[in-house]
């Protein structure tokens, strides 16, 4: 088992263990578990979305099953790399885990990069994300081909915009900036912005700040403190919201499956939970990070939202376009059924 690898409440197991010990109780240790899960995990341990998501998760579904089920969590691909994870859960080398790269099979995942909402929809957004990710006639397909089930989805609050030099306080001056993107439809609004978008590995990109081989990155705020990039920018539009990035759990079809009725629907139904309690406490980061990035000094500005969704009009379009040129199917589909889901939940 890898050096990081741990249980996922190792106090309340602990704390079991002695209760155990001491004639009650009917908690038990990882090793006396009925199910024990391998969790492969691309996050590093202390980041913003896996202790708002999984970390919770797996503490609650062993607390609620009194230790009928424990994991193994493999944080910071210390289990497999994040690309292979789908592959994992399928082949059985991991029993859940973080879907971050099923977007590469299934990139109609990448809807809620689609920009036109805020951060304050976070909630909303997640809700019909998941909604969608459990309904949508391609993914439902995906998802079934890797014999995976979703947990829980999730979309983090929007990206944002930040810069090594000071002073960029409109979209005027973002245009010529090097910045790097992340997923399928974020390179297609930078561009229309006037940035340059470059695909540089997130673990890559704090080296490459202090290079100059980018002088900027679009990302959520409760992301940049995971990744240390505020010690190095100088300034942020805080209201570009670019859209989010998809967050997707799955557990093996197989591993679920064999769960006995009542652990089944423990796992179920604190996936379900997961939804709008991540999104609220990234919303609860977001805006204590934006406090701390200004007593650190950071300039924080806003830009007009007019001007924003003027530049980043023809995003849509360009994505669907881009989608059935590489012959996936349903995408205009998929974005009016993403849509939708999302107005219902906004309200309008």
């Amino acid at each position: 088992m890898s050096a990081k690898a741990f249980s996922a409440t190792s106090l309340l197991m602990a704390g079991a263990l002695l209760t155990a010990a001491c004639g009650g109780g009917a908690g038990g240790s990882a090793g006396e578990a009925e199910f024990k899960f391998r969790v492969a995990d691309s996050y590093p341990e202390q980041h913003s979305i896996g202790k708002a998501t999984i970390q919770p998760f797996m503490e609650r579904v062993e607390e609620r099953s009194e230790g009928r089920i424990a994991f193994e969590y493999y944080p910071d691909d210390s289990l497999v790399a994040a690309e292979d994870i789908p592959e994992a859960i399928e082949s059985g080398t991991a029993d859940l885990g973080n879907l971050l790269y099923i977007g590469n099979l299934n990139p109609l995942l990448y809807v809620v990069q689609l920009p036109g909402w805020s951060d304050d929809q976070t909630v909303e957004a997640s809700e019909a994300f998941f909604e969608f990710a459990k309904t949508n006639g391609p993914t439902k397909q995906k998802f079934e081909e890797l014999q995976t089930v979703p947990l829980f989805c999730i979309t983090t609050t929007t990206y944002q915009l930040e810069f090594a030099d000071p002073g960029v306080d409109s979209l005027e001056k973002v245009k010529g900036k090097v910045m790097r993107t992340a997923g399928v439809v974020l390179p297609h609004t930078i561009q229309a912005i006037g940035a340059k978008p470059t695909d540089i590995a997130i673990n890559e990109a704090y080296d490459a700040f202090n290079r100059g081989v980018i002088d900027s990155i679009a990302l959520s705020v409760p992301s940049v403190k995971a990744y240390a990039f505020a010690e190095i920018i100088e300034s942020a539009i805080i209201n570009a919201n670019l859209g989010g990035f998809p967050v997707c759990y799955g557990i093996s079809q197989k591993q679920l499956d064999a769960l006995p009725d009542d652990l089944r629907q423990i796992v179920l139904e604190e996936g379900e939970k997961v939804v709008a309690e991540a999104a609220e406490q990234l919303i609860s980061e977001l805006e204590a990070d934006l406090k701390d990035w200004e007593e650190q000094g950071i300039e924080l500005y806003e830009i007009d939202d007019e001007e924003r969704s003027a530049a980043i009009e023809g995003v849509e379009e360009q994505w669907i376009r881009q989608l059935e040129e590489q012959g996936v199917d349903g995408a205009s589909q998929a974005v009016e059924e993403w849509k939708a889901l999302l107005e219902e939940r906004v309200g309008g």
